[in-house]
């Protein structure tokens, strides 16, 4: 693993050890920030499900100017802490619940969050978590990794503007209805 571009560009990271984190690939991370690079300098950028924060750190590095990165798992928190302290670079990290760190963060907007949580996990309760806490701004962007044969079914007050596959994997953008 490594960071693809900004200030901390080919940086190697440290990978996570097992099967729990699923790390996004270079390929899949190079695209999503070539979707996402007109929003990415001096964004507010939250990463609810943060593994080994490999995510969070590619935003940091392309000059988002707010990174808040939270996991549930302590192993993938310490990991998050090691790669930052690793680079010499540092931001927001929590551990806990994404329900449990959406209402700690309560009113806080962002103009992008990441969603990469376990793939057998519902995704609505996640949506309803940042909408019930204010957590995304007006015109901020959801982007949602998941298994590519995943259904992506969300209530009216959201719609995806984009779905990208890439091969197993499937990035939905997903924004506030008007």
């Amino acid at each position: 693993m490594r960071v693809i571009a900004g200030k901390y560009k080919g940086r190697k990271l440290i990978a996570p050890q097992g099967y729990d984190v699923r790390p996004t690939t270079d390929f899949t991370k190079e695209a999503l920030f070539a979707i996402v690079r007109e929003r990415i300098v001096d964004c507010r950028y939250l990463d609810l499900f943060g593994g080994s924060g490999a995510l969070a750190i590619e935003a940091l590095s392309r000059g988002a100017k707010t990174v808040v990165v939270s996991d549930k798992a302590g192993e993938s928190v310490n990991l998050i802490k090691r790669n930052l302290s690793a680079l010499g670079a540092s931001c927001e990290v929590y551990r806990g619940d994404y329900a449990d760190v959406c209402f700690r963060l309560k009113g806080r907007q962002f103009d992008l969050i990441m969603l990469d949580p376990p793939y057998a996990m519902g995704i609505s309760p996640v949506f309803d978590a940042i909408e019930g806490n204010e957590l995304l701004a007006e015109d901020g962007l959801i982007v949602y990794e998941h298994d590519s044969h995943d259904k992506v079914e969300l209530s009216d007050r959201w719609v995806i503007s984009d779905c990208r596959r890439y091969g197993r994997v499937t990035l939905t953008f997903v924004k506030k209805s008007l």
